[in-house]
């Protein structure tokens, strides 16, 4: 989401393909600039608001 500078990525889950295709995908998108934010659900316990905050939390930051 976003562009040039402001473009931030939320990585949900490993790529379909598998994990050759999650890490270039990770660093494709690094190289162009991105931020990328993980949200696996087993990070925080599988609590939603938790990873709502510290997500916001962490995409507002520069």
């Amino acid at each position: 989401m976003g562009a040039d500078a402001n473009a931030v990525g939320v990585i949900c889950g490993v790529h379909r393909y598998g994990v050759a295709t999650h890490v270039e995908r990770q660093r494709t998108l690094l190289r162009a600039g991105w931020r990328l934010h993980d949200v696996f659900a087993s990070r925080w316990s599988d609590d939603p608001i938790r990873a709502a905050l510290d997500l916001a939390s962490r995409i507002a930051r520069p």
